[in-house]
């Protein structure tokens, strides 16, 4: 999400309730010719894997339908939801993350970038702030439609968020997810971030990995 499981207007934080242009994008890649559609003015970044190869866009204040071909999927929607709130994300709720992703790159300068197969959102990669169980992190995960799972792209967009807060000299990053998402917990095993222990988020029980570069004491 990751499927690292949590909703992602929940996250708790200053990163998420910044203010400011939130539909500004980087790059001419993100500009936009109408509704929903990109204008291919340069190369976009794309991630390789085993099916094939898809592209990815800094998430923007209008992408709220590509999060909704994602988020709208109830597959996908269950690993992010909080206890006691179930469904498929409304088109209302998928604006509402365009809208914070696109905050938290006009603010920090990174975040989340959509994956796109031709012009359909399949799934995200994510680098921003998150506070986790009380403490500030620099946060990766993915997050990916339920038809291409099991075909490497979880994985695939995972290393790019990794890769970026390398790029940016993020050490200690950390990924979490529902301790009863193998799938998401196999992929932080792949990306070899470390299992650090278990919280409660979202009222629900997760696992917090951490990667290896940075090791932070749990002081509770």
């Amino acid at each position: 999400m990751t499927a690292a499981g949590h909703w992602a207007t929940e996250r708790a934080g200053p990163a998420d309730e910044r203010n400011g242009p939130a539909d500004e994008r980087n790059g001419p890649a993100d500009e936009r010719e109408g509704p929903g559609r990109r204008t291919r003015t340069a190369a976009p970044p794309a991630a390789s894997y085993a099916e094939g190869m898809v592209e990815l866009h800094p998430i923007g204040a209008g992408d709220g339908n590509a999060v909704h071909e994602l988020l709208g999927d109830p597959a996908v929607a269950t690993w992010l939801r909080p206890a006691g709130v179930h469904g498929a994300f409304t088109p209302e709720e998928c604006e509402l993350v365009a809208a914070r992703g696109a905050a938290h790159w006009a603010a920090h300068g990174f975040g989340r970038m959509l994956a796109f197969d031709g012009d359909r959102c399949v799934g995200w990669s994510l680098l921003g702030h998150t506070i986790v169980a009380g403490r500030a992190e620099v946060e990766i995960g993915w997050s990916v439609t339920s038809d291409r799972w099991g075909q490497g792209l979880a994985t695939a967009l995972g290393a790019d968020a990794l890769g970026r807060a390398q790029a940016l000299g993020l050490d200690g990053v950390v990924a979490f997810t529902r301790r009863d998402n193998g799938r998401s917990r196999r992929v932080m095993e792949k990306l070899e971030l470390q299992r650090e222990r278990e919280f409660e988020h979202a009222g629900l029980p997760h696992v917090l990995y951490r990667h290896a570069t940075t090791a932070v004491e749990d002081s509770s």
